[in-house]
């Protein structure tokens, strides 16, 4: 394909693929999991705040946690954390 514009809606289409399938899954009740989670690591320090696309990262009681709700599961915040205090769940 020697259209830019077309492997940018290609890969945006996968894209959307993979996040339909993950969905379908968590309504058949078979994903319970967040994909990323923050440990007692965390240092609060925020950085992983400003790094979150959709906001799902919110300051908690001596740590910052992840919204559930919110989360896309994209793992900027991962990244984005000096102590490594973010992993996969």
């Amino acid at each position: 394909m020697k259209n830019p514009r077309g492997r940018v809606i290609l890969s945006a289409v996968k894209a959307l693929r993979k996040r339909v399938g993950y969905i379908n899954e968590i309504m058949k009740g078979k994903c319970f999991t967040m994909a990323y989670q923050i440990t007692d690591e965390c240092i609060s320090c925020g950085a992983c705040e400003g790094t979150c696309p959709s906001e799902a990262i919110a300051e908690g009681d001596g740590k910052y946690v992840i919204e559930p709700d919110k989360c896309i599961d994209c793992g900027a915040c991962a990244g984005g954390c000096p102590v490594d205090a973010i992993v996969a769940g």
